[in-house]
């Protein structure tokens, strides 16, 4: 934008701010060399920022990575809202403290994608529509000749057909999905290369057994190899969870490279129907679009309708509509008065509900990280977006001998109160903190699970349509962050019921060690209450579709008595938050040979009481 702006003369009424000069120098633009920025002192750089601010006479600041000054008007560039979005702990992370700040100071808004525009609004509800203008990025990559492609080549020394994977890969980055479809080529994987960029020296520990045969190369390289990267790759696949806008797909499409990656975020609004898409979690379907993708029609109409995509993305476009915003800013609006708190919610029909009472119980065992598990599990109870409409207690049910170690340290300093129950399980601590429930409601939280802001929002809309009992399916994470799956078993911490359906069913059967939740599942079944289950926006409705690609969906649905039924929420990913860890329940199974033969014996039992396994 900067170029554009140098060569239609719009740069001569701005002053770039150079930190300590990392920014680069382009002729034409006017540039002030200022001291690095620091999270550490926020207040000492808004105060720097201001000082400039008066000394050059500034009318508006732009806010372009976060940053913003005391009093001068300011524009927002919203790049994305991946931390609301994925629930991570804002309040603790400088960077996402300043982002904050800057979204309240600002006046008006330049998003890169209208996904982005919508989340951004989400989030901060008091944002008018018109002080947001989604401006698209461009790009400015093209396919370069086969002889800088074979040269890219030999000298990183790739000499198979390779798929090309593109900066981080853990997390919401989601690579899983496709380490995981590409171990499924079995002896064919080794045909192919896996070319990886960005500044990681090695494959995750996680993914290197999936490769098989693959010979896998870590490239950090710089936008002209990259382009040849592109343009030499069999595709690129980007499964990504969400996405502000794309950049590795336009930039793949503008090289004539085959794109494969997932209908979430800003992707389709980017995409249109130029690439290849999987569900987050569709192993099979991955599969399926690896090889697709090598076959010849298939290649060919992808490259042709990517390359007519790309060219609608370009700077001087965005150059264009950003100067429009920047020279159409309201400076007289005082910028403070006309924005709310973050808020993750948006003011719909749970705005209007009269309060009610609401229990959630969490049941937790003694083990090293029980503060730190409790401390983030409440945490994400206390940040739900509904939380408002409620009255609310939280009940920490736990083993016999274990309440006084907790209720003068984390229980006191939370504000949660500790159920002590007469045994030593999961069944009787829950079942201890059930005999304490006399609210409207009730719903249960495993202590190293999270809800997501909105899952209270959501999960109240299906209670107040009359529904005895609401699920929801889960995505689960390992230690390390990396996505796992996304699993559709009703697990507890999904769970929220109205007292009278917790007393018709009943307690948990504690004869049960790991699988009492499928024991109560069937009872709510026999119970022939009305049940909805929550699916993100991305799942499939059709019964044929998901009985072919989320096998354990379906199972919800054929063994829920007939009273079940699927409620798809806005979201484009689940609602529950599940940490898989060595000491939890399913972890302990998958480790030790006794407790594997226990699991074993109950689900025997489950099957000759209900016929079969309740879901």
């Amino acid at each position: 934008m900067l170029r554009e702006w140098a060569q239609d003369g719009f740069a001569r009424q701005l002053l770039v701010l150079d930190r300590e000069g990392t920014a680069p120098r382009i002729t034409g633009v006017p540039y002030r060399v200022i001291a690095a920025h620091d999270y550490a002192k926020p207040d000492q750089d808004r105060d720097l920022l201001q000082q400039i601010c008066d000394e050059e006479s500034a009318d508006l600041f732009v806010s372009s990575y976060y940053t913003s000054p005391i009093a001068t008007p300011s524009v927002f560039v919203a790049y994305d809202m991946i931390p609301e979005v994925f629930n991570w702990d804002v309040s603790n992370n400088a960077m996402w403290r300043e982002k904050h700040a800057g979204i309240v100071h600002a006046g008006a808004f330049i998003a890169i994608s209208q996904n982005t525009a919508n989340d951004l609004r989400r989030f901060f509800p008091g944002i008018r529509p018109e002080q947001v203008t989604v401006c698209h990025c461009g790009v400015d990559f093209s396919a370069p000749e086969l002889e800088r492609i074979k040269a890219f080549k030999a000298r990183h020394g790739i000499e198979k057909p390779y798929f090309l994977l593109i900066g981080a890969r853990g997390g919401y980055k989601n690579a899983n999905l496709f380490f995981q479809s590409f171990s499924s080529l079995g002896e064919r994987r080794g045909d192919y290369a896996i070319v990886c960029t960005g500044p990681y020296s090695a494959l995750e520990p996680a993914f290197a057994p999936l490769v098989g045969g693959a010979r896998v190369h870590m490239l950090e390289i710089d936008d002209e190899e990259i382009q040849c990267a592109y343009t030499g790759a069999i595709a690129l696949v980007y499964p990504s969870i969400y996405e502000g806008f794309g950049m590795p797909i336009t930039e793949a499409m503008a090289c004539a490279c085959p794109v494969i990656t997932c209908p979430t975020g800003s992707v389709p609004e980017v995409a249109g129907d130029s690439v290849l898409y999987v569900a987050p979690n569709d192993i099979a379907a991955m599969t399926t679009a690896l090889r697709q993708v090598q076959e010849l029609q298939v290649r060919a109409a992808l490259i042709a309708k990517g390359l007519q995509r790309a060219v609608q993305f370009s700077w001087k476009k965005m150059a264009t509509e950003v100067k429009t915003v920047l020279l159409n800013a309201d400076l007289e609006t005082p910028m403070t008065s006309q924005r709310t708190l973050p808020h993750t919610g948006s003011p719909g029909a749970t705005a209007k509900m009269k309060k009610r009472s609401l229990t959630v119980i969490i049941p937790s065992r003694s083990q090293p990280r029980q503060a730190q598990f409790l401390e983030r599990a409440a945490a994400s109870i206390r940040a739900q977006t509904a939380i408002s409409n409620f009255d609310l207690a939280i009940l920490i049910g736990v083993d016999k001998g274990e309440a006084a170690g907790l209720q003068g340290g984390i229980a006191r300093s939370l504000n949660l109160n500790v159920i002590e129950s007469h045994g030593r399980s999961q069944a009787a601590a829950l079942n201890a903190a059930i005999r304490c429930a006399d609210s409207e409601f009730v719903a249960f939280l495993e202590d190293d699970d999270l809800w997501h802001p909105h899952y209270l929002e959501f999960a109240e809309t299906a209670l107040t349509s009359g529904t005895a009992f609401v699920s929801s399916t889960q995505v689960e994470f390992d230690e390390s962050d990396t996505l796992l799956r996304i699993n559709d078993f009703p697990t507890p911490s999904g769970w929220i019921m109205p007292l009278s359906t917790l007393r018709k069913v009943g307690e948990f059967n504690e004869e049960y060690r790991f699988h009492l939740d499928n024991e109560w599942l069937g009872r709510l079944s026999e119970a022939k209450l009305s049940r909805v289950h929550l699916v993100e926006a991305t799942a499939p409705l059709d019964p044929r579709q998901i009985a072919q690609i989320r096998p354990w969906l379906f199972n919800v649905i054929q063994w829920g008595g007939g009273f079940t039924r699927l409620g798809r929420h806005a979201l484009p990913y689940p609602l529950i938050r599940r940490l898989v860890h060595s000491e939890s329940g399913m972890g302990q199974i998958s480790t030790n040979a006794s407790y594997q033969e226990i699991s074993k014996k109950e689900c025997s039992q489950l099957q000759s009481r209900f016929g079969r396994m309740p879901w």
